[in-house]
């Protein structure tokens, strides 16, 4: 189980994830599930559901960044070409399940993603979930999103920290502690979290 938090902060966009692998139970940690682009376009992502998926599509985005440059013309040129991808590499797993006659459950079988960071100097926060769906969250004029099994109880912690005006004001002190109570209070996540924050300058890990 996993659980992704990002959240925009002024010009700082955050990214921050448990460290559980392996599903049920929990068989081991790994020590960070950002991956990142830190050039002309820096980037941030991170994947919930099957791990395989999620691991054969940032091996593509990173490819994809570094030598198809048009990829990154546009935020909708990118969540276009991340969307295809995403949805050949569900679509993939799900004929090899249905010819074996093995049931599916998309929220762990099939992978989705979350992306902070800036294209051509506009920033924004992407989810495109196992379905192919995706949601631009600052266009939609939300600042925080979430993503993986644990994404009720963050999502909870978000609206009752910020309900209660006690959501820290640093970006990164308050993503850290929603993240960190989600993953604590979510059976199967694990501490410690990794968090990173894009800049317009470029990407750090933090």
């Amino acid at each position: 189980m996993t659980v992704v938090c990002a959240l925009k902060d002024g010009d700082d966009l955050f990214l921050a994830a448990d460290s559980s692998l392996g599903g049920l139970p929990v068989k081991t940690r790994v020590v960070t599930k950002l991956e990142y682009y830190n050039l002309s376009n820096p980037l941030i992502w991170a994947t919930s559901g099957d791990e395989s998926i999620g691991d054969e599509f940032s091996d593509w985005l990173k490819s994809q960044i570094s030598h198809a440059p048009g990829l990154c013309l546009s935020w909708e040129t990118f969540k276009n070409g991340c969307q295809d991808d995403l949805a050949r590499r569900n679509g993939l797993f799900l004929r090899v399940r249905q010819q074996n006659h093995v049931p599916v459950n998309p929220e762990n079988d099939y992978s989705q993603v979350l992306v902070v960071g800036y294209i051509n100097g506009l920033p924004e926060i992407l989810h495109i979930d196992f379905e192919g769906c995706s949601t631009f969250h600052l266009r939609a004029g939300r600042t925080f999103a979430t993503i993986g099994g644990g994404r009720y109880h963050a999502a909870t912690v978000y609206e009752v920290l910020l309900r209660k005006g006690i959501l820290a004001s640093s970006g990164l002190e308050a993503i850290k502690e929603v993240t960190e109570i989600a993953a604590d209070l979510s059976p199967l996540c694990a501490l410690p979290i990794s968090v990173a924050k894009a800049t317009k300058q470029g990407v750090m890990l933090l």
